[in-house]
This record gives structure tokens, C-alpha cells and sequence, in this order.
């Protein structure tokens, strides 16, 4: 009888050939194209949060000052947080946001991938390729600070001790509203304590802004909060706007459908994303729950800009993680093209967009339903895949 000699595996870093590096390459080379041609919007958020930290710094009216074109519009207690970099020249803030983020993305990555999951050498093509999609890549270039924010959701929900949890979601809402929506995962997890915790240190912090900028803070809450986030009609119906609401604007051709059908998008967001959470976190999968959640979220405010959809590299790197790097390759290919980018629409031609560029003009949009609705069906119809919980010591994202 011939005993055969099983050939031994490759060590872990022959995984990356040239193949591989080859997609290294083009990634780092489209990440240069888009820095290079949208030189008009470097840094132009972060001159936004300098604008407010300077405006609490000379006593001036947080939501009079303007760079030009933008105003500030985040609550008083984002204005504290920016406060630091209004102190900095431009350029020292500038580099001192790229740092951070690029520093946040990593950690963001390492608490997904977890050590024992996937190797980062191997791993390196793939965390290289989402660096240089087009929402990370935007959040580099407007000096946004997604990518932070992103990682205080993260350590929050996967990584700090339950007694502490809810904390930093409510210091990240406190920045930006729209991380509010994960208490509704504590709440989706039963998890009261944690979602009374983040809430409570959003009104915390609140509070603590109103002592200090008192006026500021009766001009945004008494109703500036509804008004500052309104764009023009271009911006709305925009390809760089991948809401429900959006992309209803763009399939009848119209530049306001009422607040009817707005609040309409964004029950149907929200019920969508809270369904397909529930059904990831019967299956105790929390990291699937946690991503379900934000895009959710993202589905059902009126604007979602490009860079707000940073999830969907983390959805990827979820499903590098859980080995499936078809899908998750899939993916990152995807927000790496960013087919709405060759659709233009303006509120002037909205009317008369084609079935086919309205699809394309929701590339994020369409692949948000398709991961929710779609992977919460296929595991309805095979409850038994996927049904196994990883043992939470040893996994950063069961």
C-alpha cells in the first residue's frame, strides 16, 4: 500500500503572490488618482470642525461662522471635541486627522480580522484595496472623521468590558448624531443597561456643552438641529447622496417627494436593518448584527453622503474574517469603482435619468438592501448554516 506524504503548507506569507500584489499596486495607484483629482475638496471637512473649535475659542456664534460655502453644523459638544484642532495650524491639523484615521482604520481592522482569524500578511492586498475605496478614501481626503468614529462603535460593542459598554457610543453620537442608532442594537440584544448607559452620556455630554456655550446650544437644539443639515436640490438628488430618500428622488425624477415619503424611507431603513440584525444576532453573530444596524441607519436618513458608507469595508473585511473571501473581495471590488461616480445627476436633469442609471446612481444603496434583505431570507429558508456562535473569548466579531 503507497503511502502518499501530504505536501506541507506554505508558510503564511507566500499567501500574498504577485497576483495579489499586483492588486497592492493598482489600489495604492487609484487611491493617488483620487487624492489628485479632487484637489477642491482636500481637507474641506476638517476646515468645517476648525471652524467650529475656533469659533468656541474667540466667543464667537457657533452656528453664524462660515469657511466659505460650509457652515458648521454639528451639535455644541462636537465643537469642544474640535477644539484641539483649531489650535493647530491647518496643515498640523490636516496631518494630524490622516494619522488618526489611518491609525483608527487599523485598529478598526485588527478588532474585526481578531490575531487567530486571518494573518494580516495575508490579509494585506484586501485591507490595502478598501483603504483605497471611495468612502475610505473620501473620509481621508475631506479630513472626516468617520473612521474614529468607527472605532469607538467597535470597541464599544466588541470590545469593552459590559459594564462599561455604551460609553463610547454616546461620546460618538455626541460628535456626530448619527451613531444614536446603535443603542437600538443593545436594545436588539436586550441589552438595557447599556443602551440607557449611552444615552445617558449623550445627554452628559450635551449637558456639558450647554454650560459652556449656553446660546449655542439653545440656537441648535430650539431647532437649528432640523434646518443646518439642509442641502440644495443638486446635493439631495446627487450620486454622492446613497439614502432611500435619495434614490426615490432619482426613480420618479423629482427634487422633494414630501415628508411623508421621507419618513417613509426611513421607517423602512430602519425595519430593514433591525430584521436582518435580529436574525444575525439569533445566530450569535454580532459583528453581522452591528454592521446590519449601521447600514440600517444609513439607509433611512434623507443624505448619506459616500464617505458615511465606510461600513460596507468593514462588512467586508467581517466577511474576509468569516472565510468567504469571494464575497468579501466582491465587495471591496465594488466600493473600490463606485459605479454611481459614472452617473452625473443634477436636480436640472433628475426627470430624466434612465432605469438603468437610476440603478447604478444607488450602487451602494442596492447592495445594503441585498446583504439585508438577502442574507436574512437564505438563513431563514437553512436556519441550520452559520448556526454554530463562536466562543467569544476567541473571537472579536462572533
Amino acid at each position: 500500500m503507497e503511502v502518499r506524504q501530504r505536501t506541507p503548507a506554505p508558510p503564511a506569507g507566500r499567501a500574498v503572490g504577485p497576483v495579489w500584489w499586483g492588486l497592492l499596486l493598482l489600489a495604492l495607484v487609484l487611491l493617488a488618482v483620487r487624492v489628485a483629482s479632487t484637489p477642491h475638496l482636500l481637507l474641506d471637512d476638517l476646515a468645517v470642525y476648525r471652524l467650529g473649535g475656533r469659533a468656541v475659542l474667540d466667543h464667537d456664534a457657533l452656528y453664524s461662522a462660515s469657511s466659505g460655502r460650509l457652515v458648521f453644523t454639528y451639535p455644541p459638544s462636537a465643537a469642544l471635541a474640535f477644539v484641539p484642532l483649531a489650535l493647530l495650524p491647518a496643515g498640523a491639523a490636516g496631518a494630524a486627522m490622516v494619522l488618526a484615521s489611518v491609525a483608527a482604520g487599523g485598529w478598526a481592522a485588527a478588532i474585526v480580522l481578531g490575531i487567530e482569524r486571518l494573518r494580516w500578511l495575508s490579509t494585506l492586498p484586501l485591507l490595502v484595496a478598501l483603504a483605497a475605496s471611495e468612502p475610505i478614501a473620501r473620509t481621508l481626503i475631506l479630513g472626516q472623521v468617520n473612521l474614529v468614529l468607527i472605532l469607538m462603535v467597535l470597541l464599544d460593542a466588541l470590545v469593552v468590558p459590559r459594564r462599561w459598554r455604551g460609553v463610547l457610543v454616546g461620546l460618538a453620537a455626541a460628535i456626530k448624531l448619527t451613531p444614536l442608532v446603535f443603542v437600538l442594537w443593545f436594545l436588539i440584544r436586550r441589552d438595557w443597561r447599556s443602551a440607557a448607559r449611552s444615552f445617558a452620556t449623550f445627554l452628559l455630554a450635551t449637558a456639558a456643552a450647554a454650560l459652556v456655550l449656553p446660546t449655542d446650544s439653545a440656537t441648535y437644539w430650539s431647532g437649528a438641529v432640523a434646518t443646518l443639515g439642509r442641502f440644495g436640490d443638486d446635493d439631495l438628488v446627487g450620486v454622492h447622496n446613497q439614502s432611500l430618500y435619495a434614490v426615490l428622488l432619482r426613480a420618479l425624477g423629482v427634487t422633494d417627494a414630501g415628508a411623508v415619503a421621507r419618513v417613509c424611507c426611513a421607517v423602512a431603513g430602519l425595519a430593514l436593518g433591525l430584521w436582518a440584525a435580529k436574525g444575525w444576532q439569533q445566530l450569535g453573530r454580532r459583528g453581522e448584527a452591528l454592521v446590519a444596524v449601521a447600514l440600517g441607519g444609513l439607509l433611512a436618513v434623507p443624505v448619506s453622503w459616500t464617505h458615511h458608507w465606510v461600513w460596507l469595508a468593514v462588512l467586508s473585511l467581517i466577511l474576509a474574517a468569516r472565510g468567504r473571501p469571494g464575497p468579501a473581495w466582491a465587495l471591496a471590488v465594488w466600493i473600490w469603482l463606485a459605479p454611481m461616480w459614472f452617473v452625473s445627476v443634477r436636480a436640472a436633469d433628475v426627470g430624466g435619468l434612465t432605469p438603468g442609471a437610476i440603478l447604478v446612481s444607488a450602487a451602494y444603496t442596492a447592495v445594503a438592501i441585498g446583504w439585508l434583505a438577502l442574507g436574512r431570507l437564505d438563513r431563514m429558508r437553512r436556519p441550520g448554516r452559520d448556526a454554530v456562535t463562536d466562543p467569544p473569548a476567541r473571537s472579536a466579531v462572533a
